[in-house]
This record gives C-alpha cells, sequence and structure tokens, in this order.
C-alpha cells in the first residue's frame, strides 16, 4: 500500500451490506472545525484499475445495449455530473494497472478481489464498498478520494434479472459511494428512518444484494451536492445570523434531538447549520438533521445524542463559500442542552465504548473511539455505514 501521509485528516465512507428489513431534507456535507470541504478549481479526475471486476455480471441498460463495469462506473459519475454543471467537470480519466490506492491525486477506483480484511483500514466482511478522501480541512478542501469495492465476498451486477438478486449493483453503490467522492456524507444513519426523504437518498447509509434503489439521485442529494457547487455562486447572498433559542423536544424523533429556532437573514432555500465546538481542533461538527426555512428564520433539529459537552458555535451556509457565525451560541452540558442558561431537555446517554466491530443485525453503535492512538471510527454496526478520520498530533 502506499504511504498516505495526511496534511489534516481524511475519511472513510463505507457502505456495508444489510440482510434485515428496517418534508424535511437535510443533507450533511463532510466538515471540520466549521470548515466544509469540496475539489477546488474547476475538475477532477478519477481512473480505474483495468483489472476491473472478477466476476462482473454485464447488463443491460433501457436501451438494451450491454454495459461492462467500467461503462457502469462512469456513468455513475455522469448522474451527478448533471448537476454540479460547469462548477465542477468530471474527467474520466481510463483505466490504469494500479492494484493499490494512496495520497497520489489519482483518485482511484479498485475492485478488490483479495485480502480485503488486510487493507490497511482493516474494513469488515460486510463492507459493500469503501471510499477513502482525504482532507486539507483548514482550507475547506479535499485533496485525494479512492474507492475500493469489495469482489472478495460480493459478487457484482448490474442487476436488471432476477436471476441476479444475490449480486450487489455496481450502480447503485458507485452512485452512492461518488457522492461521498463529492464531499458528501449520509442523509441519515438511521435503520429506522421515518424521512421517506432521507430514507430514499442515495446517501442514505444502508443497501442489500439485489437492490438498485439508490441509482437515482432524489431530492436531498441534489440539494447536497447543489450546495457544494452552485451554479453562479457569485449572485448567492451572504447570509447573516442574529440570535438563536431553544425550544422542545421533538416529538417524532428520539433521544436527544432538539429544536432550535434561529432569527437571520438571507437564509437560502438550500442552506445547512452546525454546531461546531470551540476551542477544539479535531471535533467533529453536529450537522442539523433537519431544517425548514422562510429566508429571515429557520428551525434547525439537531441530535446532540452523546455529543461532548461544552460552548457551541452556530454556523449557517448558503454555500461552502456563503456563511455566518454566531459564537458561543449554544452550550451543550452533561445531561442537559441549553441555550444561554435555559435548560430544556434531556440528552440520551452517550453509547458505551467498544473496541472491535460487533454485529448486531440491524443495530446501530454511534461513535465510538478506540484506544488506539490518533485513530478512531463512527460504527454503524450490521447495518450500513462507517467512517474513519485520522488527524496529526
Amino acid at each position: 500500500m502506499k504511504d498516505r501521509t495526511l496534511r489534516s485528516g481524511y475519511l472513510i465512507g463505507l457502505l456495508l451490506a444489510v440482510f434485515c428489513s428496517t418534508p424535511v431534507s437535510a443533507y450533511k456535507v463532510i466538515s471540520q472545525n466549521g470548515n466544509e470541504v469540496r475539489w477546488n478549481g474547476d475538475k477532477v479526475r478519477f481512473v480505474v484499475s483495468a483489472n476491473g471486476s472478477d466476476d462482473f455480471h454485464n447488463g443491460r441498460d433501457g436501451a438494451g445495449s450491454e454495459l461492462d463495469e467500467f461503462t457502469v462506473i462512469n456513468r455513475s459519475f455522469g448522474t451527478w455530473q448533471t448537476l454540479v454543471g460547469n462548477e465542477l467537470s468530471i474527467l474520466d480519466g481510463g483505466k490504469v494497472n494500479a492494484v493499490e490506492t494512496g495520497m497520489d491525486g489519482e483518485n482511484t477506483i479498485v475492485f478488490v478481489e483479495n485480502n480485503w480484511r488486510g487493507l490497511p483500514f482493516h474494513p469488515p466482511e460486510g463492507a459493500l464498498a469503501v471510499t477513502i478522501s482525504s482532507f486539507d480541512f483548514s482550507k475547506g478542501r479535499i485533496v485525494d478520494s479512492d474507492i475500493h469495492f469489495n469482489g472478495e465476498y460480493f459478487d457484482w451486477a448490474l442487476v436488471d434479472d432476477p436471476s441476479e438478486q444475490g449480486a450487489v449493483d455496481l450502480a447503485s453503490i458507485a452512485t452512492h459511494e461518488i457522492g461521498h467522492f463529492l464531499g458528501l456524507e449520509h442523509s441519515s444513519e438511521d435503520p429506522g428512518e421515518r424521512n421517506v426523504v432521507l430514507r430514499d437518498a442515495a446517501m442514505y447509509y444502508s443497501s442489500r444484494p439485489g437492490d438498485i434503489s439508490q441509482r437515482e439521485l432524489n431530492d436531498d442529494d441534489r440539494k447536497g451536492v447543489t450546495h457544494i457547487y452552485p451554479s453562479n455562486e457569485a449572485a448567492v447572498l451572504q447570509p447573516a445570523l442574529y440570535q438563536v433559542s431553544p425550544s422542545s423536544l421533538v416529538n417524532s424523533y428520539q433521544g436527544g434531538v432538539v429544536e432550535l429556532s434561529i432569527s437571520g437573514a438571507n437564509f437560502r432555500a438550500n442552506c445547512s447549520f452546525k454546531l461546531v465546538k470551540t476551542r477544539c481542533s479535531n471535533c467533529s461538527d453536529i450537522t442539523a438533521v433537519a431544517v425548514n426555512t422562510n429566508g429571515s428564520t429557520a428551525t434547525a433539529w439537531f441530535d446532540v445524542t452523546g455529543q461532548p459537552a461544552g460552548s457551541y458555535d452556530l454556523m449557517v451556509y448558503n454555500t461552502t463559500q456563503k456563511t455566518d457565525n454566531l459564537p458561543n451560541a449554544v452550550e451543550i452540558l452533561e445531561g442537559n442542552y441549553r441555550n444561554f442558561g435555559y435548560n430544556v431537555n434531556q440528552v440520551q446517554p452517550a453509547a458505551e465504548p467498544v473496541e472491535e466491530y460487533t454485529y448486531t443485525g440491524c443495530g446501530l453503535v454511534r461513535g465510538v473511539e478506540a484506544n488506539t492512538g490518533n485513530w478512531g471510527w463512527l460504527l454503524a454496526l450490521g447495518a450500513v455505514a462507517w467512517s474513519w478520520r485520522r488527524r496529526r498530533g
């Protein structure tokens, strides 16, 4: 494996197979310390390992044309390209002889047919695919992104026939992983998600063999990627934050989800809100799980379950560059959530730490920090998604 020396950090977006059943959108953009990330410049190039897949079942598109795995991946990139338009040109760099990936600017896509568990990030057998993205968070910049498909434990196909229901649909999983490649996080990591917009998004955290639902982008996916790569960004107004106040726990949610009422100006219909921990150089931001705005006021819901106690800034994003910050707007206390001293709701305790992957059917274990130096990971166990960040010193 090539050396992957990071300037600031990287995140691994991983999609696991699921083998059990389970009006407001809120896309999530990868960020840290309030800095959302994107590809800088007006173009990004990807390459695909010429080895391809050992067992890909060629399928046919709507016109009856037979497609190989390289064409399917290319078309999945095209699904996103139609939305980012001229803001970012996604270029197919063709096939390369690479069998390994690294932070080399190549943005390589590979099918891993052997030693999947032996990869440096040790993904579980049930991981369908892993996207490793390297960032310079201080500049809000994606540095490198590589996609790995699990060819050792799964068969791949363009699923278009009942006989292929046991295979994983490459078009669906590629579309999901390319969302991470472009800077999006999961729309939801709740196995019981009741918001149909979040559950039906290509960026929803779960999939299974035979599932083709994530081939197409829904409204949440579209809002997310056009937030990162907006057309005519210069015409987007600068937002302003004036005040925030707490309100009651939203009954339709569980645990520590709280509702904030926010006043300001120029809130774009496509805007997002985050809570950013003050005086913390490597803390994860808390993105609103749902947002409703009319331009000068907004209601945003945040899941503060198990989040570190302390003071948080509130940030609004009309785009990744058009933002405003309300310093020390919210304080999270142990066991309570409050705004400027007013106690509001009980916060659900943090999940117990775990040190290894523990599969629990469709269960979900939230953020855990293993005793492994600077390495940590977020596990959605037995369900869908895993992300892993590394930060220097």
